[in-house]
């Protein structure tokens, strides 16, 4: 078995590696340019960190069997890279983590800038 970590499933999708990481590269620039534009005040970045959310959001709750799916290979395959048997119960807390918390954290995070445009776009309009 190949020790390196799997690439998450992008939007529910199994993909190859490389494509996986154009994407979450792609993503990551959007997070990072959403939080610059926060960090000025400009609603557009709650916009745009918002916009990106929804979208993984409603991936991640498409497609929760590959999520757990890839919980099961992620924990062998850094287990195996550490030199070290998987423990009792380690793999089912991952794929609940990764069927329940992320999904969980993701809609936390979309309220959250909800709330941010929200008070952007009140400010700017007093």
């Amino acid at each position: 078995m190949d020790a390196r970590s799997p690439a998450p499933p992008i939007l529910g999708l199994a993909i190859p590696d490389e494509l996986a990481f154009v994407i979450i590269s792609a993503l990551g620039t959007l997070n990072l340019v959403a939080g610059l534009l926060i960090l000025r005040t400009n609603l557009m970045g709650a916009i745009v960190g918002g916009g990106v959310l929804v979208v993984e959001l409603a991936g991640t709750l498409a497609h929760r069997v590959e999520f757990q799916h890839w919980a099961v290979r992620a924990v062998a395959a850094r287990r195996e890279l550490q030199g070290l048997p998987v423990r009792e119960g380690e793999v089912e807390s991952m794929q609940m983590f990764a069927s329940v918390g992320i999904p969980i954290a993701m809609g936390v995070g979309v309220l959250c800038l909800l709330a941010v445009a929200n008070r952007f776009r009140t400010r700017s309009t007093v």
